[in-house]
């Protein structure tokens, strides 16, 4: 076989290919990660509640995150201590409660096992009491793992500056990633001297259900969990209260570019453009009177608490006190929603170990580049057809690979490098001349072959009839 100039071609467009492929896949690769993202959330995501994507680590490792809902999507009730006039007069001499009716509650509380309490109701007495009384409620109040006096914000024309017991509770600018331009705004910390004269309490800020920033029409959302006050993101009462029970600070709370609220390793809450989340449907507090948690001391024995009550104090991740009300009135609807925010968090995604989808080794992926180079090479020597359907067999050969070492394995490579190779041969197979091969090629060939072959005929070979009797000669001069 004689070497011609198109069979010299071959080695060229093998390394032409080969280097193009290369170049040009080098800069597509997001197509790539994009693409086995969608297959492996395909995968994988039937075995979890939610499944994100987190990209390409530094490792060359496609990072996914599965999430479950944190205990079946069951939280522990929270129970809500309702201050209606009836039960307060049963249990106080005052409605509503005096600063030491206050913390003779909080005692009981104490007493019940509960380990965080948040108080809503205004501390506005008058006259106002003394250094003695102020320091009984205080004690009590600062016996709780955490306590927070709850004051609502409000917006107002003109911007105060932030009170220096909220700025504990800002979030860290390097943590928020979100345009968090359409989130509630506050600028304005309602609150009476009474309340800010006990310079011991944590206040934490909160968004009352009469507040215009709350759409009463939305009961299945939760109240707004951040609040812009000016450039600064802060989380109101439901999200603090959960992030106690996480025994998490603000720093670690995280804010995704997709509106997603990440707090620490614990929980991951989708908010919505109003940094509100979707509410369960088993999400209702508890109400108690003050007479159910109250114990009444019987001289000389010990004091026993309702085992109802003790359990429930116990296992809830935050007890709410509300504000003093008249009988005639029903229970606080703002700490409602409150206590149901809080409790949606706490029953929210809880990130699982993450799920490492490591890149394939190079000789593994220069391997695949090869057979893929060869296998389109060799359909350049077939009519149209037959190379369509070899280089479109590659390409899903190419594919169904991935889909192989991703579900078995775990492992993907840069696909796009072989596919861009098929690409580059189909092209220069089909508009380059010189790989256009014809039968009129393949006679060539054949006669080329055939007359390398006939000068071995030897003179003897000669045609004789099939069933001929050779005829006998004689050796005799007569003949």
């Amino acid at each position: 076989m004689k070497l011609t100039a198109k069979i010299l071609l071959y080695p060229a467009l093998f390394h032409l290919v080969l280097g193009l492929a290369l170049l040009v896949a080098g800069y597509l690769v997001s197509p790539t990660v994009a693409f086995y993202e969608c297959l492996a959330t395909s995968l994988f995501a039937p075995n979890y509640d939610a499944l994100h994507s987190e990209g390409i680590n530094e490792k060359s490792q496609l990072i996914l995150q599965p999430l479950k809902f944190a205990n079946d999507g069951q939280s522990a009730p929270l129970p809500i201590i309702s201050l209606h006039k009836s039960s307060t007069l049963a249990s106080f001499a005052h409605h509503p409660p005096s600063p030491m009716d206050y913390a003779v509650l909080l005692y009981q509380l104490h007493l019940h096992g509960a380990k965080h309490i948040y108080i809503s109701a205004p501390f506005s007495w008058s006259p106002e009491p003394d250094n003695i009384v102020k320091s009984a409620f205080t004690y009590e109040f600062s016996r709780f793992h955490s306590h927070l006096l709850a004051l609502p914000m409000s917006e107002s024309i003109r911007q105060e500056e932030l009170p220096p017991s909220l700025k504990q509770w800002c979030i860290p600018a390097e943590n928020i990633k979100a345009d968090f331009s359409l989130f509630p705004r506050a600028d304005k910390l309602v609150s009476s001297a009474s309340e800010l004269s006990f310079p011991e309490l944590n206040i934490a800020a909160s968004i009352v259900e009469n507040n215009p920033l709350f759409h009463p029409k939305h009961t299945f959302r939760t109240l707004p969990l951040l609040v812009r006050w000016g450039d600064k993101l802060l989380p109101t009462l439901p999200l603090i209260a959960a992030l106690n029970a996480l025994e998490l600070s603000p720093r670690a709370v995280h804010l995704t570019a997709d509106n997603k609220l990440i707090l620490g390793d614990k929980r991951v809450i989708p908010l919505d453009t109003l940094a509100r989340a979707e509410t369960p449907a088993n999400t209702a507090p508890t109400i108690l009177a003050t007479d159910d948690v109250i114990v009444n001391n019987i001289p000389g024995l010990p004091q026993q608490a309702n085992p109802i009550i003790r359990k429930l104090c116990q296992e809830s991740d935050a007890v709410f006190i509300s504000e003093p009300f008249t009988s005639a009135d029903s229970v606080d609807a703002g700490l409602i929603h409150q206590a149901m925010s809080t409790r949606t968090i706490m029953a929210g995604l809880s990130p699982l170990p993450p799920i490492e989808i490591s890149a394939a080794p190079f000789w593994a992926e220069i391997i695949i580049l090869i057979d893929v180079l060869l296998i389109g090479l060799w359909a350049l020597r077939f009519g149209t057809w037959g190379r369509l359907l070899t280089w479109g067999g590659s390409a899903v050969g190419v594919l169904v690979l991935a889909y192989f070492l991703l579900e078995t394995h775990q492992l993907w490579f840069q696909l796009q490098t072989p596919l861009f190779a098929i690409i580059f041969i189909a092209l220069f197979g089909t508009f380059l001349p010189w790989f256009k091969f014809s039968a009129s090629d393949n006679q060539d060939s054949s006669s080329d072959d055939d007359s390398t072959t006939s000068p071995r005929l030897a003179s003897e070979e000669i045609y004789q009839e099939p069933n001929e009797i050779p005829i006998p000669h004689s050796n005799s001069p007569h003949s």
